[in-house]
């Protein structure tokens, strides 16, 4: 199992187009972010890193990150490269 398996499994069960989720809540699924994860937004890209393909492989990608509130937006569908 790896780490990003409870976020994609979490996203995978939810109804809905659009999920908005507080880094804690995403800690709570994955344990501790990175600091980059608060620091670069290039961390939430819809690319090919681990965290993107949990994500992605549930169907979702990210609409959208709000480092200052700690806050980040996953809309259904997928969405390459953002």
């Amino acid at each position: 199992m790896g780490r990003y398996d409870p976020l994609r499994d979490h996203l995978a069960s939810l109804p809905g187009d659009e999920i908005r989720m507080t880094f804690a809540e995403v800690e709570h699924l994955v344990g501790p972010l990175p600091d980059s994860a608060r620091n670069y937004r290039a961390w939430w890209a819809n690319d090919s890193k681990v965290e993107a393909l949990a994500w992605r492989a549930a169907g979702w990608h990210v609409e959208s990150v709000n480092q200052a509130s700690g806050r980040v937006t996953f809309a259904r569908g997928t969405r390459g490269g953002t």
